[in-house]
């Protein structure tokens, strides 16, 4: 069994890579329920950080912050949706950033000095990690490299609407989107838009009208339906949706995003 370790998280049981070191010592884990907790831990942790952009940036983010952080090699994204941990990280960093604006703003104290320093560390982190991944990769299609990529892309593009609001007319919300675009074009293999669902949300919901025409010659290429990639199906259900929306609201910025990212009043995991 797992020693029980004290820690300050209201979710998990303290999990450290020491635990781990001798699976077949007497009293710990057997290699087959180390790898299903392995399993389970990751699911965990991509569903979770995943899911606050369209529930809403609650307090559990600090749990999972300490998940990512306790667990050492326990997490690795790369191996349940491709994605690796960094991108994972930074998305959780841009979460605890917008429900730290929302906080100063009900308290209205928010310091935009203060918004901007943190959110140009995240926004440096990101880029920094797309240079370094894309030296690495040169001329390669390892999915991994191409899903993480995407994902970090749209990471900027949520940073971004985090910052200065759901407004696709943002230069640099439509320079993070036209950079997801043309890795998306990239893509060797559209079975991989499985593990996607969230950069094209992301990416979507921030593009400009005149993107239109690449979802919707997505949708055709890759054959999606309620029957095939049936999550992409439901973004390009949410897509339409928010088109609408925007439609209606003129030179109004968007609401937020778990305002738009839900179907009959329901949040969409996207997952």
């Amino acid at each position: 069994m797992i020693k029980p370790i004290k820690h300050t998280s209201t979710l998990w049981t303290g999990l450290t890579l020491s635990d781990f070191h001798d699976l077949h010592t007497e009293g710990f884990l057997s290699y087959e329920d180390a790898s299903a907790l392995r399993f389970l831990t990751n699911a965990l942790a991509v569903t979770g950080i995943l899911s606050f952009i369209s529930t809403g940036p609650t307090s559990a983010l600090s749990d999972y912050r300490y998940l990512m952080d306790a667990t050492c090699d326990m997490v690795q994204c790369d191996q349940f949706l491709g994605c690796e941990n960094w991108v994972m990280s930074a998305i959780l960093d841009v979460g605890l950033l917008d429900r730290w604006k929302r906080e100063e703003e009900g308290n209205r104290r928010l310091s935009f000095r203060e918004l901007a320093n943190r959110a140009k560390r995240l926004e440096d982190c990101l880029e920094n990690g797309i240079r370094e991944l894309s030296a690495k990769t040169s001329g390669s299609s390892d999915a991994v490299s191409s899903i993480t990529r995407i994902y970090a892309s749209s990471t900027l593009t949520y940073l971004h609407s985090v910052v200065s609001g759901l407004n696709p007319d943002l230069s640099e919300i439509q320079e993070s989107v036209s950079r997801t675009i043309e890795l998306l074009k990239e893509l060797s293999n559209w079975h991989l838009l499985a593990c996607l669902t969230w950069p094209l949300c992301v990416t979507g919901c921030m593009a400009a009208p005149n993107h239109e025409a690449f979802f919707h010659s997505l949708a055709i290429s890759a054959e999606i339906s309620p029957h095939s990639l049936r999550h992409t199906w439901i973004v390009l259900r949410i897509l339409k949706d928010v088109g609408k929306v925007r439609g209606s609201l003129g030179e109004q910025i968007l609401p937020t995003w778990e305002q738009i990212l839900c179907i009959d009043g329901a949040p969409i995991l996207l997952t």
